[in-house]
């Protein structure tokens, strides 16, 4: 409920201390609502109104009803489409053939031409292959100087190219620590390895692949992109992985700071196609025919908008349900059932209706 309001004539009949006082306690009261108010959107923010990540909801307090029976068979439903796992080219084929009739004990012969098949897949016996490079010294006998082999190229480094693969596999896209790795080398594969020695096939694989990060961070500065930056722990130093995404390449950086420093590292110094963002600070000095606010943090702000339940829940609310129309539009046209074309004659209605809350506000479409 808001408080009275005084009239100045009020004010001017009371004593000036009084008056003074009076001033004094609807200044303080405003400021107190204003900082109440601020608290109870700090403490009531979730993934739906924030940044926040859907894993720092709290858990409700009233757990969901149990859901009673549906009356249905366990498994597949009637409808569902069947999923058969496919015959592989067999490495072995054993044959299962009846001796005696299952009837009459009398003795079987002869072949079925359209045998049942049933195939068993097994991991074959895992032993690392060694190739031992013994580099011969021979003597001249002319001379008698000795010259020895030089070393082949494959031979320079103690461990393959399919294990360094499959090591910066292990700790790059499967996440594992180097303990584990290290463990699984030993355990499965039959290989004695020490995290020290998996740290530098990770930097040779770095460097390997290099000209391929190079050729996918140039690609991704062309078509439009979406960037992104997130928290990120190296060691004990505080870091930033950022993304830029694109329909068929994403590239990821690790950089020290999160700034405009670091996004100019990622997607060069004048980005010339629309960028997707947050309203994080890094991305204002684009200029906005080259900027797309995310539409999933724009509908947190309105659904923050509403949350706040003061004056400006109709505003929120007139632009969550026109962002939801827009959005339902554009689905169709990513699931190729509404053209492009057919879009943007769908979405002028959204663009033209004027807004549903009070004319004393005002916002810009």
């Amino acid at each position: 409920m808001e408080p009275p309001e005084l009239s100045p004539d009020v004010l001017a009949a009371l004593p000036p201390e009084v008056a003074a006082l009076v001033r004094w306690l609807v200044d303080e009261n405003s400021r107190l609502r204003a900082e109440v108010a601020a608290l109870k959107e700090r403490l009531n923010q979730n993934s739906s109104n924030s940044s926040k990540p859907p894993s720092s909801d709290p858990l409700s307090k009233k757990p969901a009803p149990p859901k009673g029976p549906s009356g249905k068979r366990r498994g597949g439903q009637p409808g569902h489409q069947r999923h058969r796992r496919p015959l592989r080219q067999p490495t072995s084929i054993m044959a299962v053939v009846p001796e005696a009739c299952a009837d009459c004990g009398c003795l079987l012969l002869g072949q079925d031409p359209h045998p049942q098949c049933r195939q068993v897949v097994e991991l074959p016996t895992l032993a690392p292959a060694v190739t031992e490079y013994r580099i011969h010294r021979l003597t001249c006998m002319q001379c008698a100087a000795t010259t020895r082999a030089p070393v082949p190229l494959e031979a320079r480094h103690e461990y393959g190219p399919r294990l360094q693969a499959l090591l910066a596999l292990l700790s790059g896209e499967y996440r594992l620590s180097k303990r584990k790795a290290e463990a699984l080398c030993a355990g499965v594969l039959g290989i004695d390895i020490s995290t020290g020695q998996i740290c530098a096939l990770e930097q040779d694989t770095a460097v390997l692949v290099q000209p391929v990060v190079a050729e996918a961070q140039a690609y991704v500065q062309q078509p439009p992109v979406n960037v992104d930056e997130t928290g990120w722990k190296e060691g004990k130093q505080r870091c930033w992985l950022w993304v830029a995404a694109t329909r068929l390449v994403a590239v990821f950086a690790i950089h020290s700071a999160r700034s405009r420093a670091a996004f100019h590292c990622l997607m060069g110094p004048q980005p010339d196609q629309v960028v997707t963002s947050d309203r994080y600070g890094a991305y204002s000095h684009l200029p906005p025919e080259r900027r797309q606010l995310c539409w999933a943090h724009l509908r947190r702000d309105f659904q923050a908008m509403i949350d706040r339940d003061n004056a400006g829940r109709a505003i929120g609310d007139d632009l969550l349900r026109q962002a939801d129309v827009l959005l339902g539009h554009w689905k169709r046209v990513r699931d190729g059932t509404l053209s492009r074309w057919a879009f943007q004659t769908e979405i002028l209605p959204v663009l033209r209706s004027p807004p549903t809350w009070n004319s004393s506000f005002s916002c810009a479409r």
